[in-house]
């Protein structure tokens, strides 16, 4: 005969200096099929076999994480500084911006804002790629939709002013203004679900060249070789002795009540177009970034 003791009271005991701690037992039912089995004075006499039990038995705890998280905005420029030698342009990516006019005696200056800002047109990438700098791959400006003199920004120009001569025939083939553009990326993180970002300039010395910023997000891109689609933001930021400022909510940039999701990549096209506005000697202006989160 097999004895099994029903301790209930010294199991209670055990439990009551747990921290945490859930049993669950149920007393085996008497079989009426086995011989001589009975439940009484706390003990369960089987004879014959043990008892077979079905039926749902669970246990549950319940643990409590708290983590601290301390508000923060940054941001990472990969390029401090740029700087274009009129002297030199042979290493410059400097491209034909218009066309003079014979009629008018002017020089057509194209409207780089505009054509930036067109459905199509887009950059990414802060220069040739760069060994040890995996954000550096080689960058892309795609200008859509360039009609009449826009298309003359297809065309690299290696000298300042702007004028192409054909030496064998004597004459001029083309001058113009000229625009020299520059690549970078600055990265934003803000773990605030309201941020907003705002890029100025400031310093600038009289005489500066016009300057066009546009920012725009890499969107749904998987790859280098990918076109960015995220949104896009274009802004005069000096021109002829006026400056403004590029503003834009993370709402407008497709992140309505979202954080930036990590380290948000912005790539940044600066172009600045020498139209005979530009006055000679060393030329300076301070370009700032500033991401805000409010809390």
């Amino acid at each position: 005969m097999k004895h099994m003791m029903l301790a209930g009271s010294l199991l209670i005991g055990a439990l009551g200096v747990a921290g945490a701690e859930d049993f669950r037992w149920t007393p085996p039912p008497c079989d009426p099929t086995v011989n001589g089995c009975s439940t009484g004075n706390g003990v369960v006499d089987i004879q014959k076999k043990d008892q077979v039990f079905k039926g749902d038995l669970s246990s549950t705890l319940t643990e409590a994480i708290t983590v601290s998280i301390p508000a923060v905005v940054a941001m990472h420029l990969h390029e401090k500084s740029w700087t274009v030698d009129l002297f030199n342009l042979t290493n410059c990516d400097c491209y034909r911006a218009g066309e003079h006019n014979k009629v008018t005696g002017r020089d057509d200056v194209v409207d780089l804002e505009a054509i930036m800002n067109r459905s199509g047109s887009y950059w990414k990438g802060d220069n040739l790629a760069i060994a040890g700098n995996p954000y550096s791959f080689t960058g892309t400006v795609n200008l859509a939709g360039l009609t009449g003199a826009e298309a003359q920004l297809k065309n690299k120009v290696t000298s300042y002013p702007g004028i192409v001569y054909d030496n064998v025939k004597g004459t001029v083939d083309w001058k113009g203004p000229i625009v020299c553009f520059n690549r970078k990326i600055v990265e934003k993180f803000s773990n605030s679900t309201n941020w907003k970002v705002n890029i100025s300039v400031s310093g600038v010395t009289p005489g500066f060249p016009k300057l066009v910023l546009g920012d725009m997000l890499p969107g749904t891109m998987t790859k280098e070789t990918d076109a960015p689609n995220g949104a896009k933001f274009v802004k005069t930021l000096y021109n002829n002795g006026a400056s403004a400022s590029l503003e834009f909510t993370n709402t407008q940039a497709g992140f309505d009540k979202k954080t930036t999701g990590g380290w948000l990549d912005d790539y940044i096209l600066e172009a600045l177009v020498f139209d005979g506005s530009e006055t000679a000697g060393n030329k300076t202006a301070a370009v700032n970034f500033k991401l805000t989160g409010t809390f």
